[in-house]
């Protein structure tokens, strides 16, 4: 967040997170909250959304607020090791991520 509060290049319209869990989604909305209040303290627009899925494979593109032109990026530092062996669950999240 900090690199972005203080790039000239191209000011950021908006920062959203949407933080995609199977559980502890009170733990996943404390994190939230935590971010909002650095994204405040940066004065960087902030918008945090939680998507709680019972499985990975039940990942939907309408679970994601997203808008033509944006650019989306995953940091999944535990999760997206563990789909390389369920494919079937890798293959719903690069569908989401193909639209």
């Amino acid at each position: 967040m900090q690199a972005l509060a203080f790039r000239n290049e191209v000011p950021l319209e908006l920062l959203k997170v949407t933080a995609l869990g199977t559980k502890e989604e009170n733990l996943i909305e404390e994190t939230g909250k935590r971010l909002a209040c650095f994204a405040q303290s940066l004065n960087i627009p902030f918008s945090f959304k939680t998507a709680m899925v019972t499985h990975m494979k039940d990942i939907d593109e309408n679970m994601f607020e997203m808008e033509d032109g944006e650019v989306v990026v995953i940091y999944s530092y535990l999760v997206l090791c563990h789909l390389v062996g369920q494919p079937d669950c890798l293959e719903a999240l690069i569908r989401v991520l193909k639209k």
